[in-house]
């Protein structure tokens, strides 16, 4: 097991979080899900090389902010 699988297997264990085997382009791939559906971060490129990241903010709104145009 790589050590991505291992940490993948660790979160697993947390209330809400499933890890699902899959492929994409006939190549393994782990899936992590979460209860919340809401992505922090997602990483790309081969295997032992992050060619890219994205960091998402999430923030929470409500009707008087959206009201006020403050997003």
């Amino acid at each position: 097991m790589s050590p991505r699988g291992g940490v993948l297997r660790l979160v697993s264990a947390l209330p809400g979080i499933t890890v699902t085997h899959g492929t994409v382009d006939g190549q393994p791939t782990l899936t992590l899900t979460a209860d919340t559906g809401i992505p922090l971060k997602a990483a790309s490129g081969p295997a032992g090389q992050v060619a890219g990241t994205v960091t998402y903010a999430v923030t929470r709104v409500n009707l008087a902010n959206i009201a006020a145009g403050k997003l």
